[in-house]
């Protein structure tokens, strides 16, 4: 349960990975969003993460890692995908 205070303005982008805007999500995924490991995402990326940090090590680009993360495109490249995650501020807790 996503507490009043964590909750986060809907008014466009409500995740710092993938871009994903209001629309993009289910209502319940919008309450859901929060600061999540020191950034604010959306739960897919949330648990992306989480699983990613498990094998960081093991995920490599295709691309020369420079893969564009939007929302729609969020699952192309793991490496990318996880690599954006730590520029937007997200940790291990």
């Amino acid at each position: 349960v996503v507490e009043e205070d964590e909750r986060i303005p809907c008014d466009g982008e409500i995740c710092n990975v993938c871009g994903g805007d209001k629309v993009s999500f289910s209502i319940e995924e919008i309450l859901q969003a929060a600061m999540h490991y020191g950034a604010i995402v959306c739960v897919g990326c949330k648990g992306f993460f989480r699983r990613a940090l498990m094998k960081a090590d093991q995920l490599e680009c295709q691309l020369n890692s420079n893969c564009l993360i939007q929302f729609g495109s969020r699952t192309h490249c793991r490496s990318c995908r996880f690599q954006r995650c730590r520029e937007v501020g997200m940790k291990p807790e």
